[in-house]
């Protein structure tokens, strides 16, 4: 998992990734945290997903966290080929959080790990 630290960063991604999933989160929050090391666990599964954290506590990202409605932490977005596709707030266990990414991303699954090869 990646950590972006700019708007710019951000944006680069959304526009050059397949898929692209972002936590948006808060070093100061205990459900940011659990959910952080729930989203590397169940990342790891989805080779074919790029995983980025998004710090929720820089001010200078604060315009992101408007514009894409993250009103709570931790927030979860999945962009496709550039566009927003999923939303989803809040903690969430580690069984739930793995029912959503087969659900969402079930497919990349064997893509990526043929990629990977």
């Amino acid at each position: 998992m990646t950590n972006i630290e700019t708007e710019m960063e951000l944006r680069a991604v959304i526009s050059g990734a397949k898929i692209a999933a972002f936590c948006f989160h808060s070093t100061r929050s205990a459900y940011s945290r659990r959910m952080v090391a729930r989203l590397l666990k169940a990342g790891r599964d989805f080779p074919a997903v790029e995983f980025y954290l998004v710090d929720a506590d820089r001010e200078t990202l604060l315009p992101l966290l408007l514009e894409f409605g993250v009103v709570a932490l931790p927030t979860f977005l999945v962009f496709r080929s550039g566009v927003r596709a999923k939303f989803l707030v809040g903690e969430h266990g580690e069984k739930a959080l793995a029912r959503h990414f087969e659900n969402w991303f079930g497919s990349e699954r064997t893509k990526g790990a043929e990629n990977k090869q």
